[in-house]
């Protein structure tokens, strides 16, 4: 297997409780794909290829997912998906 960065990424629901969820890159590439069928997302921070194990851009990234799941988080058309929900889990 070839090593991969988890992303810890702090979560906050209308009703203002919290938690963290622990995340690799591919699993919020899959949740960008599959809820933006026929809805408008906020950016998610594009792809990598090389380099990703430098301490800066893992700092950089974790707070652009942080950016991209507050502002998800805000789209209440969103609140009630199963695939938004599982992947809060």
């Amino acid at each position: 297997r070839h090593p991969y960065t988890v992303y810890e990424i702090a979560v906050q629901s209308p009703s203002t409780i919290s938690w963290v969820i622990y995340k690799r890159y591919k699993d919020f590439d899959k949740l960008h794909k599959t809820l933006s069928k026929g809805v408008r997302l906020p950016t998610l921070p594009p792809k990598r290829f090389l380099s990703n194990w430098d301490q800066s851009f893992v700092e950089m990234r974790m707070a652009q997912l942080q950016e991209y799941m507050s502002k998800l988080l805000q789209l209440p058309n969103l609140m009630r998906n199963p695939v938004l929900t599982e992947f809060l889990k």
